[in-house]
């Protein structure tokens, strides 16, 4: 007689935990939205949460667990790529407004550290 089972992988693939430097008025719903429909296959949603917000940025934690332990490379190719693209583009819509567009000297626009959990 079984009363109950489970089925528990034995190994789950290294997450993915990248922190992010933005411009200032990119959000964590912007981050998420942008990160909605990516192309590497990740096990759940990325999970994006507001670290800092200052005067000329906003940083942000992004944490994802790609399916496979092959693609953890590519997912984090894939969200910084995107990260970038957003961080650019809010960029150039602060400089056509008039506002100071720079983020502070010795400050690249994305700053992603790539640490591998568990």
């Amino acid at each position: 007689m079984v009363l109950g089972s489970a089925i528990v992988p034995l190994r789950e693939p290294t997450a993915m935990d990248l922190r992010a430097r933005l411009r200032a008025g990119v959000g964590p719903t912007e981050v998420q939205a942008l990160l909605a429909d990516l192309e590497t296959p990740v096990r759940w949603d990325p999970h994006i949460e507001l670290e800092d917000v200052e005067r000329h940025e906003t940083v942000v934690r992004i944490e994802a667990t790609p399916s496979s332990e092959a693609d953890g490379a590519k997912l984090a190719d894939e969200i910084i790529a995107r990260l970038a693209v957003v961080n650019e583009r809010r960029g150039r819509q602060r400089s056509r407004s008039g506002a100071r567009a720079r983020l502070p000297r010795g400050r690249p626009p994305v700053v992603a550290g790539s640490a591998l959990l568990r």
